[in-house]
């Protein structure tokens, strides 16, 4: 009696569990560049096992510089990837994207100039070599910016962007390259060199960053999944930006991330910067930021199909999702018209009869 007592116990402590993990479903993120706290909410969230109290077991495939990481989720080798402010290009091309999520509120690409050159702005910049992919969809708002300013590219020495461009930049061979303000270099790199930070943000150039989107078919298929995704991703956010020093170290020992414990602290300190969580709800969209950028790629040259942008949302806020289905011109005007009067009035006692 006692063995078959045994027996049962091991029955529900071990395999039941076994049984429940393999009714995980399975689905991949694919991540825009290598392993850094650029990610942290996606660690955090299957570390803390948010993503499997959805019911769901996820992989996070890291960036392959063969391989686009968009193309990567339209080939459906991953369900989900992360994007920045060009997504809505492609979508305007019209491949079926949804944007899941919006998190970084900010982009943060900004050029940076050794400050014993003097250059301060882009118009210290004409002439000068500046190292930046500027075909790069991803780095229109350097372009934007540069454009508003000294109004051409052909003003500036652009040189491709490569291994080598640090230590050019440091060696004087190089005058402005461009980066993450959340990985600038950091002292020991910069050998005692002091620099200066051109971001467009000072010109009113205020670009969208990192995001979570999925594709047209997943968003349609499986709605109630991508909202698991979305909201277990901003749990893992808030997690990561409340514990950075825990996440740091899962960084380095799981992940294997190069970047120093210093440097990723300094990256959190400057993602947090970008996704202003104190201020805007986590995963906040605002459409008409979108809109916006639509004009400014427009501006550059980009091309692309008038497309109403309707459909490229999946979910607007995080917070009263799904009351209301509104498209993107009703949600624009609820936003200008904060306060509106409703008039309600009885109907005759003869019309309920």
């Amino acid at each position: 009696m006692r063995f078959i007592l045994f027996l049962i116990f091991i029955l529900f402590t071990v395999v039941t569990p076994v049984r429940a993990s393999a009714h995980l479903q399975k689905v991949s993120i694919a991540l825009k560049w290598k392993h850094s706290f650029q990610f942290a909410g996606y660690y955090a969230a299957i570390e803390q096992g948010y993503y499997k109290d959805e019911g769901i077991d996820v992989k996070l495939i890291p960036y392959d510089f063969k391989t686009n990481y968009i193309d990567r989720v339209l080939d459906g080798k991953a369900q989900y990837g992360t994007s920045d402010s060009s997504l809505v290009l492609e979508y305007l091309r019209g491949k079926p994207i949804v944007l899941v999520s919006q998190i970084f509120q900010h982009s943060p690409l900004v050029f940076i100039a050794k400050q014993k050159t003097g250059i301060i702005s882009p118009y210290e910049m004409i002439g000068k070599k500046v190292a930046y992919i500027s075909e790069n969809e991803s780095s229109a708002s350097l372009t934007a910016m540069l454009i508003e300013t000294i109004g051409s590219l052909k003003k500036i020495n652009i040189l491709p962007y490569t291994n080598h461009t640090l230590s050019d930049f440091l060696n004087d061979k190089i005058d402005v390259i461009s980066t993450y303000s959340t990985t600038l270099p950091t002292p020991k790199e910069l050998k005692g060199r002091s620099i200066n930070i051109i971001s467009p943000q000072n010109y009113g150039i205020d670009f969208y960053g990192d995001n979570l989107f999925t594709t047209k078919k997943e968003a349609t298929l499986h709605p109630d999944r991508v909202k698991k995704i979305r909201d277990a991703t901003i749990k893992g956010w808030k997690y990561a930006l409340n514990h950075p020093d825990e996440i740091i170290k899962l960084i380095k020992s799981k992940y294997h991330s190069r970047q120093s414990y210093d440097q990723l602290f300094k990256e959190y300190r400057g993602t947090k910067k970008m996704i202003l969580p104190n201020i805007v709800p986590i995963g906040y969209t605002d459409p008409s930021r979108f809109e916006g950028l639509v004009k400014i790629y427009k501006e550059l040259g980009y091309s692309f199909k008038n497309r109403s942008l309707d459909d490229f949302f999946f979910a607007i806020n995080t917070k009263h999702q799904g009351l209301l289905n509104l498209n993107v011109k009703e949600r624009m005007w609820l936003k200008k018209h904060k306060v509106f009067k409703c008039y309600l009035f009885k109907l005759p006692s003869a019309y309920y009869k």
